[in-house]
């Protein structure tokens, strides 16, 4: 499969229990392959999934939707405006902290 190709899907039925997820994207397979080892009543491996040559490419499984988290749909941060004189200051702060710190003498 091409990395364009490669995608995760969360399917959430409001009137089950469960989220069905299927991932295509090989750090998540390995995430939920790690989940379903340590939560095995939480987390469920139900299929693997291959293309027309016979190669798995994909992996199925099954969780409780309560463990997912909210942040799948978080609002994107918003960057704070400074002002110049923030900007000042926080570039004087920059500056000292680059500035080689003089070793004090051993009395």
């Amino acid at each position: 499969m091409e990395k364009c190709e490669r995608y995760i899907f969360i399917g959430i039925d409001e009137d089950l229990k469960d989220a069905q997820i299927t991932s295509y994207i090989r750090s998540y397979t390995n995430f939920l392959d790690k989940r379903c080892k340590e939560f095995p009543d939480s987390y469920k491996h139900v299929s693997d999934q291959f293309d027309e040559n016979g190669v798995c490419e994909g992996k199925e499984f099954i969780c409780d939707k309560k463990l997912l988290p909210p942040t799948i749909f978080k609002a994107p941060s918003k960057r704070k405006k400074m002002t110049e004189e923030e900007k000042k200051m926080a570039g004087d702060r920059l500056q000292k902290a680059r500035k080689p710190r003089e070793k004090k003498p051993i009395t």
